[in-house]
């Protein structure tokens, strides 16, 4: 057996294993499924978190087919240590494997198609039933309609129900029931228009399949969100929902502390683990420590550069469309998080796709924690029935994420490069530079967000903290000194210069350059440098604007100003 590799997009745990490629073993799940005694299990996960990984080592361990050679594959792995009442299990039990995440379709017609595929795959894998004296003629005529995708909506709706009692039947022993990225076709009819169609067939489909059927031994579904009861598992008594959230199986995804610990040193790497742990770190499943298993993975095996590898592995279509939703308030809250702060809210986990625009603040950090780009820290309580949680940012990685999209954000009104140029001349003292770009903007901007002067502010502060890439935190309105600032650009490393901004309505054009003066001298009165001062910056640069309709005019002072 030669060195291990870091690879990343092998999914299948068999390949894995046989390749010498580098596996965090994660084989214990096994044993806590079977010492939860749950029936139907769904696993709610951020994408890229291990799940198609961890279903296809369920499949290789439960499988009754090559039962013996599959047996081989979890030599020396944690479970053979957990104890022959575990191991007895292996290689035991007819296996039912779905996986859902390519019907991305852009019709219900191409999904329906794409479903029906997929189920009639599965009949072909287990086409040895029809030579069977266990099936009566009916129920192979059945077989082959599905199994040929000639069987209509309804037959295809029963086809987990049935194809788990035949397979029952045949071999003597229930069956594991294994669901990969059951949301993905749900998640893409929302995306395209046809949702109320794939909720009413998934409902039929996985109800069938998972309701009082007693030839199952256990099922698992992963996903990235829980679908509302209510449109999706309607009277599923016996399911077992298990979230980012949830203490059990809280280091199944995901890698642990010393899962990276221990793949630092593999690699030779161990001086790497504080960067690793700014990038990648800082998830809570349930109380436990993760780092994003993709970015780690993609980390190691590309050298230990440093960058978003999560962030480009897919769209964020649905994100942007919560972020779309949100209030000014809950945007202002979004801001707090990314300057490092920790905001508390109520959290909804049940998702309607068709509310993640509704702009209700439960709902959008509920969404955005169960996909991956919040954290929870801690609980804080309750509020108006829904938990509440302090949340906070995980990580760098993820902080480009909302960078970006607030640049995205910003294109609508202001060009990429112009908010560059203006948070370069900020920090860089050159006040006339800023005053005649801001001036461009405005002149250019029928609004910014919204219609108001001070939307267009909050917007512009907001794209110019993004395009600073994360060097300075954004403040606004906070005590310092004798009174408090408009707006503060602290930076996050000591010795940096600092940023003043006040701001002053004009009655008149005339008063401009007046106002610009007084919000200037306010600074200087008021002693707001004082809290820059307090985190370390360097010179601190004051800029007093002062604005009237779509004119402005800016009085700077500070060292080294241009």
């Amino acid at each position: 057996m030669g060195e291990k590799t870091f690879a990343t997009g092998i999914e299948f745990f068999q390949e894995i294993i046989e390749n010498d490629v580098y596996y965090v073993d994660k084989t214990l799940l096994i044993k806590e499924l079977v010492d939860s005694k749950s029936k139907v299990v769904l696993f709610c996960r951020p994408r890229r978190f291990g799940k198609t990984l961890n279903m296809t080592m369920l499949r290789s361990f439960f499988s009754i087919e090559n039962a013996e050679r599959n047996g081989r594959l979890f030599k020396g792995l944690k479970i053979e240590g957990a104890g022959e009442r575990y191991m007895s299990l292996q290689g035991r039990h007819p296996v039912v494997f779905l996986t859902l995440k390519d019907v991305t379709c852009d019709d219900w017609a191409s999904a329906e198609e794409s479903l029906k595929g997929i189920v009639a795959e599965e009949f072909t894998r287990h086409a040895y039933l029809l030579d069977s004296a266990m099936l009566d003629d009916d129920e192979k005529n059945y077989y082959r309609s599905v199994k040929s995708r000639s069987a209509s909506t309804a037959d295809f709706s029963s086809s987990l129900r049935r194809l788990c009692a035949f397979l029952h039947r045949f071999h003597g022993a229930k069956t594991v029931l294994l669901i990969d990225e059951y949301d993905a076709p749900i998640q893409s009819a929302y995306e395209r228009g046809y949702y109320d169609r794939m909720i009413s067939f998934m409902r039929n489909w996985l109800g069938g399949g998972l309701k009082t059927n007693e030839s199952l031994q256990i099922a698992v579904l992963t996903g990235v969100l829980r679908v509302s009861k209510e449109s999706v598992f309607s009277g599923l008594n016996n399911l077992s929902v298990n979230t980012v959230l949830d203490r059990e199986f809280s280091g199944c995804f995901g890698f642990t502390q010393e899962e990276v610990d221990e793949m630092a040193r593999y690699a030779g790497r161990e001086d790497r683990l504080p960067e690793i742990k700014r990038w990648y770190d800082g998830y809570m499943f349930g109380g436990t420590e993760i780092y994003n298993p993709w970015s780690v993975v993609n980390y190691f095996g590309r050298g230990c550069e440093p960058r978003a590898y999560w962030v480009n592995t897919s769209g964020n279509a649905i994100v942007k469309e919560v972020l779309d939703g949100l209030s000014r308030e809950n945007w202002n809250s979004l801001f707090d998080i990314m300057n490092g702060k920790t905001v508390s809210s109520a959290v909804e986990t049940d998702v309607v796709y068709g509310d993640v625009r509704d702009g209700d603040e439960c709902r959008a950090f509920g969404f955005l924690l169960m996909t991956g780009y919040l954290k929870a820290v801690g609980r804080a309580g309750t509020a108006a029935g829904h938990a509440k949680y302090d949340l906070r940012m995980p990580n760098m990685e993820i902080n480009e994420v909302y960078r970006k999209e607030i640049i995205e954000r910003s294109k609508r009104h202001v060009r990429p490069a112009l908010l560059y140029d203006l948070a370069d001349d900020l920090i860089g003292g050159d006040a006339e530079c800023f005053s005649e770009k801001l001036g461009s903007v405005l002149k250019g901007t029928a609004s910014f967000y919204d219609s108001s002067t001070e939307g267009f502010y909050h917007g512009l502060v907001l794209g110019m903290t993004a395009a600073m890439n994360g060097s300075y935190v954004a403040e606004s309105n906070r005590e310092s000194g004798k009174g408090r600032f408009d707006i503060a650009f602290i930076p996050k490393t000591p010795g940096l210069p600092g940023v003043i901004i006040e701001l002053k309505k004009a009655g008149s054009e005339d008063a401009l350059g007046e106002k610009a003066a007084e919000a200037l001298r306010q600074i200087g009165d008021r002693e707001y440098e004082t809290e820059l001062k307090r985190f370390g910056a360097g010179e601190i640069l004051k800029y007093g604007v002062a604005f009237c309709g779509k004119e402005i005019r800016v009085a700077a002072a500070g060292p080294n100003l241009r």
